[in-house]
């Protein structure tokens, strides 16, 4: 709300029969403590045993706001969403989360990183997360593309790795 990225995307505010607020409660608040007004649609009167069928959905992730044809998307959005984190300096232990929006404005501002999923892809099983991976191989390739290539094919082949050699190492982790 804060950063105006804000759309009215018919999710309703919902007061019960009695008074209750009993869906948008977040969005207020939200709006509440950035003193910003949003439009939404308001309904009054709904049934208190309505409650338990809200939210009831499968909830999109950031995956699913890639377009389509996008190829390893939850790498993709994972890398997407360490890069957010990075470029605004929010913390890394999941108490702020990025929106769908947010999502798709980064991919298209980053628009290596879905090759970068790709490849981390092949190192996923010496990498703990394919999404660190592809962020590690993306700011890399920024930096030296020739150099993060053979890093990473390195990393995932294991050729002319000797014990000891760091590489090796987070191999046989």
């Amino acid at each position: 709300i804060l950063g105006g990225r804000w759309i009215c995307n018919g999710e309703t505010i919902i007061f019960d029969e009695d008074g209750n607020l009993v869906d948008g409660q977040h969005r207020l608040l939200a709006c509440f403590q950035a003193g910003v007004p949003i439009v939404a649609i308001v309904i009054r009167g709904a049934p208190s045993e309505g409650y338990e069928t809200i939210d009831g959905g499968v909830k999109r992730s950031h995956a699913d706001a890639l377009p389509e044809g996008t190829t390893n998307k939850t790498a993709v959005a994972g890398a997407l969403n360490l890069i957010y984190r990075i470029e605004t300096g929010v913390r890394l232990d999941g108490s702020h989360a990025s929106s769908n929006l947010l999502i798709k404005e980064l991919f298209a501002r980053h628009p290596g990183i879905e090759r970068s999923a790709a490849v981390a892809k092949q190192v996923c099983k010496v990498f703990p997360s394919t999404a660190t991976a592809a962020l590690c191989h993306y700011q890399l390739s920024k930096v030296n593309e020739t150099a993060a290539a053979s890093f990473f094919d390195m990393l995932y082949t294991g050729a002319d790795l000797s014990k000891g050699d760091p590489l090796h190492t987070l191999r046989e982790k």
